[in-house]
Parts: structure tokens; sequence; C-alpha cells
């Protein structure tokens, strides 16, 4: 995307684009939820319906409060992204075609039709960088102590243009499948149906950020996703969580196991919005990233 001038999206009135819980935590987890939020920008509030941002286009029903529980259980570093997914999506790379969404159920998101490059940009600058380098700075600020093991939370719709999806949960992975079949097979026992890649792929160029953050750095991660229906109420996010926390606590400690060398300064790891720019286009510049 290219730089030019653009006029800020957020207001002082706005909510922040991203929220981290226990900064300081020191356990190895660290547990994301890019589509947490559904809050618009007051510069367009009246350019979604409240229809389209309640449904799965709007964030990823249920994925915000799991994330939230299940970093409490696991006493870690928890980073939510606040916006709806369909301002911008944060978990696509940022030369998709689905950057912002044009067609939800084969009707037009007539605000995303047609964006110019400055709307386009603002969107960009306000909301989908500020996750990034808030995830980038966890990241880097954990491995100063250990290996971070990285947890993407993310629900899927029960039925999807008319194709039912049978599965419970499922895990993505790409280049390291280790903790994903973990996972897979840890709940598998609580006789849950899980898909493997399946909803979805973690296949490149799919799941941007565990491509970028995690990949990109070859620690253990897995994306999770959960079928919505499961998540509608908190006893069902209890329910999860507690699994899940169980299944994950299980996975191996010498996976992370603490360094000999402990950095406390974590104002080094600061990373801005020029440095995330600067890695992420040479990261998409490399050849394998195809």
């Amino acid at each position: 995307m290219q730089r030019s001038p653009t006029p800020t999206l957020l207001t002082d009135s706005d909510p922040d684009p991203v929220t981290v819980l226990r900064p300081d935590s020191r356990a190895a987890f660290l547990v994301v939820s890019e589509h947490a939020g559904v809050h618009v920008p007051q510069a367009l509030a009246d350019a979604y319906s409240d229809k389209l941002l309640a449904m799965h286009y709007g964030c990823d029903i249920g994925a915000g409060a799991l994330a939230s529980a299940l970093g409490e259980r696991l006493s870690a570093r928890t980073v939510l992204g606040n916006y709806s997914r369909l301002i911008i999506d944060p978990n696509r790379r940022p030369d998709d075609t689905t950057l912002f969404l044009t067609l939800a159920d084969d009707e037009a998101v007539a605000a995303n039709v047609g964006l110019s490059e400055a709307s386009r940009r603002a969107r960009y600058d306000a909301l989908y960088v500020p996750v990034h380098t808030q995830i980038e700075q966890q990241v880097q600020a954990l491995s100063a102590f250990c290996r971070p093991i990285y947890i993407a939370i993310h629900s899927f719709t029960p039925n999807y243009n008319g194709q039912l999806r049978p599965w419970d949960m499922g895990v993505l992975w790409d280049q390291r499948p280790g903790l994903a079949h973990h996972l897979r097979d840890g709940m598998r026992e609580y006789g849950l149906s899980v898909g493997d890649n399946e909803p979805y792929s973690g296949k490149q160029p799919e799941d941007f950020s565990i491509d970028f953050h995690v990949e990109r750095h070859d620690f253990d991660g897995v994306a999770i996703e959960v079928r919505q229906d499961h998540l509608q109420h908190s006893g069902g996010v209890d329910l999860w969580a507690d699994r899940l926390a169980a299944v994950l606590c299980s996975w191996d400690s010498a996976q992370s196991g603490l360094s000999a060398s402990i950095d406390r300064d974590e104002s080094r790891y600061a990373v801005n919005a020029m440095q995330f720019e600067r890695m992420v286009s040479e990261w998409m510049a490399q050849p394998n990233d195809q």
C-alpha cells in the first residue's frame, strides 16, 4: 500500500484500535484475537448496517470473549483488535484483495466499494498497523526470555453460503504442525469434531498473522477456529476456555524453556508504524513467501 498524506480516521472519542491485557505477564503464551471487536469509527458511523455488523462479517462472534477468558486462564498477554473487520481485516496481507470486504452474502458492502487510496490508507494507518505493531512488540518482548507460543483465536459460522460446517473447531497451521496436532488430538478426547486445516487453511497466503508474527520467527503457533454457536453465552465461553487451557498447558514446557538471559527493559522492543511497514515489505518480498 503506497504511502500518501491522509486524514486521521479516529478521533479522541473513538476507542483505541487495540487492547493489551496482562502486558507484563511472563507466561510464554501470547493470545491474539484480531477480529475481537465490532467498533466502527465515528467518521463511518452510518456506513454499515447493524445487521451486517452483527453477522460473522462484522467480527468473529464470541472470539473476543474466548480470547480474554483463555488469556486469563493461561495468565498470558492477550492482544485484542477492537474494530470491526468490515472496516479493514487485520488478518489479511496488506496486498490481499479482501483486505476491504466488498461482498457479503453476495450483496455489495457499499462502504467498501470504490475506496480511494486516501481512504484505504487512513483505515490501514488507524486500524491495521496498530494491531500488528502491538502484536510484534509483544512477540519480541516475550522472546527476550522465552520462546513464545502464539495462540490466535477465531470463530466461524456453522453455515457459510449454504454449506454446513460439521466441525466443533478447527486447528490451522502451515510450517510447524506440532502444536496444532497436539491441540487437535487433545480436544478430540472431549468427543469434539476437530478439523485439521478446516474449515479454513493455515497455508500461505492465508492466515497472515500467524505467517508474519510466528513462522517468520520460527516459533510455535496455532490459529484456533471455534464454531460460533458454541460461544453464544458465557457458559459456552467458559467451557471452551477451560478445555483449551488444559490442553495447551499440557504442551511440552520444554518447547518454551526460559532463556538464561533475561532482558527486562521492554521499551527497547517498541515497534512503530514505519518499522512494521519495513518488516512486512521485506517479508512479502521474499521468494519463499509465495
